[in-house]
């Protein structure tokens, strides 16, 4: 019986990504209206399959939540969630809460908006985000929390600024390396002179997401994660969309760069500046692993397994950078 079980899972339902989403933004609160145990299996699920990521400020099991019972499933859950809002808004500090739906609550017919817009009028910094577990798996959690800050929180109507981008499609928490390759890919902006707005890094502020609209180009590093997103960003905001792989190597990064520039206008000279520079302190890096490849005799073959992101990224830096790498230091 044992391979109908999966011990590790690598993802959740979408209220999971929700909240790990809604958790990796700067100063923000889920507020779960869902069922009782819901974050608890958020966090052991996450805690297996996204190498010990969870805790943190109202993450894992400290996450606020309606948990809702069977009084609720059978008159509604509306007023349940409004008591716990209040509640949340007294004790737990925050500059934007959002509230995620469970699937119980949706099955139910719980109008999550009405009660969330009840708030706003009053001047509270709260967003609604429908994310029925049911609805998909965490990647698509995603998304919707994208969506739902693209619909209700992002300014409209501002003026676009040169040199501004916003860069999507890492999942947090779903890849355990999140951080770092957020950050790698906004340093690649960054040496282009682009103002970057990442959403999740320790560089990004609510109120840089809040003026996320005066950007003249997002840039989706996925041909998955965050497409829905960027069409409804073009939809309200105007802005285009471009998408890229994970930029992993050498010859990646090259092409990472010469497509931004080129969508931006920028110039040939001062993009092909930075890429040399690059290149020269990259190989230096990369220099002692072929000599190790080569004196150990390793094998040369490699079977790529990962999600959407890493599959198609770490195979071409497999072919294209480190096996011509040591094919030319032989």
């Amino acid at each position: 019986m044992s391979e109908h079980f999966i011990e590790r899972a690598r993802y959740m339902c979408s209220l999971g990504g929700a909240v790990g989403t809604v958790t990796a933004l700067p100063n923000a609160i889920p507020i779960l209206h869902s069922a009782s145990g819901c974050a608890g299996n958020f966090a052991w699920t996450q805690n297996g399959g996204s190498a010990l990521q969870v805790g943190g400020y109202c993450g894992s099991l400290t996450v606020p939540s309606s948990n809702v019972q069977e009084n609720e499933v059978v008159f509604g859950g509306e007023e349940r969630l409004r008591e716990q809002i209040q509640n949340t808004l007294k004790v737990i500090e925050g500059e934007l809460y959002i509230v995620v739906t469970g699937c119980v609550p949706e099955i139910i017919g719980d109008d999550i908006f009405s009660v969330v817009n009840d708030f706003r009028r009053e001047g509270a910094p709260i967003i609604g985000a429908v994310t029925g577990g049911f609805r998909g798996n965490s990647y698509w959690g995603y998304d919707l929390v994208l969506q739902a800050l693209i619909k209700d929180y992002l300014e409209k109507d501002l003026p676009k600024v040169t040199g501004k981008v916003n860069l999507w499609g890492v999942v947090p928490y779903m890849d355990p390396f999140w951080r770092g390759n957020l950050e790698g890919a906004r340093h690649l902006l960054e040496l282009l002179g682009l103002e970057v707005n990442s959403f999740f890094t320790p560089a990004d502020s609510l109120e840089s997401i809040r003026r996320a609209g005066e950007a003249e180009l997002n840039v989706v590093i996925s041909d998955v994660y965050g497409q829905g997103a960027a069409k409804l960003f073009s939809d309200r905001h105007g802005t285009p969309s471009i998408t890229l792989p994970l930029p992993v190597g050498v010859s990646a990064s090259e092409a990472f760069l010469r497509v931004v520039g080129h969508a931006l206008g920028l110039e040939l000279s001062r993009v092909e500046a930075v890429i040399s520079r690059e290149k020269k302190q990259y190989y230096q890096i990369l220099e002692p692993l072929t000599d190790c490849w080569n004196d150990l005799d390793l094998q040369r073959y490699a079977v790529v397994v990962g999600d959407a992101n890493y599959a198609v990224a770490l195979t071409r830096f497999l072919a294209e950078d480190l096996i011509s790498a040591v094919v030319a230091s032989r």
